[in-house]
């Protein structure tokens, strides 16, 4: 993997999801939330295609750090995902999140998963913050 395909940077843990990762958070002067995931041959199928489920699976750890960095402890309650395009070994994927909304029982979320500028994925979830 290349350093400057990661320059700014910092490597962020998705709980429950390490074991796909290494996972990362752009560190950048705007206020967006954005991650990245390098998609590597360990979860390619045959045909060197990265599995919808593993791009979802990025977009809700992905919504979840975004409200960490908020300083929230969330459990994502709701996902919908809509798939563009698939993803091969070697892209690098990034998520960006928005915090659309808040309330005090629910945070509403939005992401784009992108990869050399194609869009992948994009998804609408609902997060409930810690009681």
């Amino acid at each position: 993997m290349s350093a400057d395909l990661l320059q700014d940077a910092q490597r962020v843990a998705f709980p429950g999801f390490e074991s796909h990762g290494p996972f990362y958070r752009l560190v950048s002067s705007d206020s967006a939330d954005r991650y990245i995931y390098i998609a590597d041959t360990r979860h390619t199928d045959d045909g060197g295609r990265l599995p919808r489920a593993v791009l979802a699976g990025f977009a809700h750890g992905a919504m979840e750090a975004a409200c960490r960095s908020n300083g929230e402890s969330p459990t994502i309650v709701s996902l919908s995902c809509d798939f563009a395009a698939d993803a091969q070994a070697g892209d690098r994927i990034e998520a960006q999140i928005r915090i659309t909304r808040r309330t005090r029982s629910v945070i509403f979320l939005s992401a784009d998963l992108t990869a050399n500028g194609r869009v992948l994925l994009t998804a609408n979830g609902l997060a409930k913050p810690a009681a």
